[in-house]
Formats: C-alpha cells, structure tokens, sequence
C-alpha cells in the first residue's frame, strides 16, 4: 500500500467528487504512485484523513487511475497550470481540461481559492514541478 493522507476537502473526498491530489515532485513517490496505476499495479492507495491527529479517519484503499506531472507557468501574471504524462512534453491546459482539474481536486467553481491554496503552500510556483494522481471514488457498497 502507498498512504495517501488528506487535510483539506474533506466533505469533498466523502462525497467521491475530489478524485485528484497534486504535490511536490520526488522520484520515489512518483515511483510509488506510478505502482498504484494498473493494469500491472503491484499496489493500491491508502488513503486517510489526518492519520496523525485525533481526528485521523481512514477512507479506504484503490488503485491508481492516472498519473502526470504538473507545472505552473506565469501566463498575463496568473499561474496557469501545464501537465504531462510520462511518455509526453508538457503543455499548457486548455481552459476545460483545467475546469476538469479542478473539478477532481474538489475546486469546482473554485478557481481563486484552488489558486491561494497552491500559492500559500508552495511558492513560488513557476520552475515547481508536481505530480498529480488521480483515484476512482469508492464505490458504494449494496
């Protein structure tokens, strides 16, 4: 299992409509996200809320669905987010693959704030570079 831990959009991830996280770029989590993603994962995410606190709350386990790599360039003094898969160059969005983004980050209709929240914890954004997975939500058990 790759742990998987949540602080924000809680309601979000409950709700199955945060399906995407993005963080900071290292070579071993990418390596260990990039195992979740199948059809040859050799293992799932566990995701948790706050498994360090009190309030920790264990989400559950599934594989990966897909796997990118994530930068912000300056475009008309805003960031404006670019992506790649392994195998291709990395490209701008368009502004409705940036609307489905954000739509599974859990920011639908939440530009701005999706925007504060990325420049508080981790600017300068430009030369940054993210890897962003996303994850089925749970299916609803019978």
């Amino acid at each position: 299992m790759v742990l998987l831990s949540f602080s924000v959009k809680k309601d979000e991830l409950l709700a199955g409509t945060k399906i995407r996280t993005t963080r900071l770029y290292t070579p071993v989590k990418w390596e260990q996200w990039k195992a979740t993603i199948p059809p040859n994962n050799t293992k799932v995410l566990d995701l948790w809320w706050r498994p360090r606190t009190k309030e920790r709350l264990y989400i559950g386990s599934r594989p990966g669905k897909d796997l990118c790599y994530v930068m912000f360039v300056d475009l008309n003094g805003r960031p404006w987010p670019c992506r790649s898969w392994e195998d291709r160059p990395i490209t701008p969005m368009s502004t409705e693959e940036f609307r489905q983004y954000l739509k599974e980050e859990g920011f639908a209709g939440e530009l701005e704030q999706f925007l504060r929240f990325f420049e508080d914890h981790y600017s300068p954004l430009e030369g940054r570079l993210f890897q962003s997975i996303a994850f089925p939500p749970m299916e609803e058990k019978q």
